[in-house]
């Protein structure tokens, strides 16, 4: 996905899609196995320059408008709301403790891994006009191929990214 996002700010640099493109680019690192084995600085470099050009913003999860974590059963959808809604009112260590104690489920289990447990939970990636992270966003659109065959999956998932900048607007 960078390659691609590359070549076509070669192409078209002012271009209004690829700018609405751009927090894509590292959506190939984040579906890598990378990240569930190690640190991807890769990835970190490429997410830390989409921050650099205000392609995209970095997040805490529970400062995500729309967080969906389907995907991830060990994130109490309850305790996330709760920790959200006084998300403002807490100070650098409550927050911590709050997101901390949030994402302990996770610890005992092999997946995900550190790296991968820490983008999900401290480093949700928002693009502009998005109320779901990045990470929400690929859980929602891999549904579409349980309920699709290949290329209408594809297909959809493609128009969406086209049209919106988004694949959230997606529906199985």
């Amino acid at each position: 996905m960078a390659q691609a996002h590359a070549l076509a700010q070669a192409i078209c640099p002012g271009g209004s899609r690829v700018h609405r493109l751009r927090p894509w680019a590292i959506s190939g690192n984040w579906l890598h196995s990378a990240l569930d084995t190690t640190y991807d600085p890769v990835f970190t470099a490429l997410r830390d320059a989409l921050v650099e050009d205000g392609s995209i913003r970095v997040v805490p999860l529970p400062e995500v408008p729309e967080p969906n974590v389907s995907a991830n059963s060990w994130i109490d959808q309850n305790a996330l709301d709760a920790v959200a809604s006084r998300w403002a009112t807490l100070d650098l260590e409550g927050r911590a403790r709050a997101l901390s104690h949030l994402m302990r489920p996770a610890l005992p289990r092999s997946t995900p891994s550190t790296a991968r447990l820490e983008e999900i939970g401290w480093h949700c990636v928002l693009g502009p006009g998005w109320s779901t992270d990045l990470s929400g966003q690929v859980s929602s659109a891999a549904g579409l191929w349980k309920e699709n065959p290949a290329p209408v999956a594809a297909g959809k998932l493609v128009d969406s990214l086209l049209r919106s900048g988004q694949m959230i607007t997606l529906r199985p």
